[in-house]
């Protein structure tokens, strides 16, 4: 079995918190993503969870994306602003990703299935991505993991979140 992967990460567009996390199923299989977590690092080593084990729910279908963004805000003005309707929301309305950072997907028995680390992040594979800038995103190439940050992933200039 492969691991699910994290396919593209956007951390700024209309809004500091217009983001959102795209994962992918590599397999031919659906995956039940019930108790998976999503956590961010900082440049710093912080780690904070974006989606917990109790609220992370959903089946990525075999060979399909999967969709994460940030809650709307308590006066219900969205932060993320794409047209595609996210499958999951943050667990954690207070949480973003930022530049320098790293996404960690875990599985439900709490093992790692994908990291990405972009810009001056200090956790990543082998090397970090670029840092995307605002309207950007970071994509994977071909959906590959070689287990190198800095060649897995380009720049989009045009996000292309994706969910089944």
């Amino acid at each position: 079995m492969q691991a699910v992967v994290i396919n593209e990460v956007q951390i700024d567009g209309q809004t500091v918190k217009d983001e959102f996390i795209e994962l992918f199923n590599p397999n031919n299989y659906d995956i039940d993503l019930a108790g998976f977590f999503l956590k961010k690092k900082t440049s710093g080593g912080t780690e904070k969870n974006l989606v917990s084990s109790g609220k992370f729910t959903g089946i990525i279908p075999a060979l399909g994306y999967f969709l994460i963004a940030p809650e709307v805000n308590d006066d219900e003005t969205p932060n993320y602003m794409g047209a595609v309707t996210p499958n999951l929301y943050y667990s954690v309305k207070s949480e973003s990703v930022a530049k320098d950072n790293t996404v960690l997907l875990y599985n439900k028995d709490d093992i790692l299935q994908d990291k990405v680390g972009f810009g001056l992040a200090q956790d990543f594979e082998t090397m970090p991505a670029l840092n995307p800038a605002e309207f950007e995103s970071v994509i994977r190439t071909g959906g590959v993991d070689t287990n190198d940050n800095s060649v897995d992933f380009v720049i989009s200039k045009i996000p292309t979140p994706w969910t089944n």
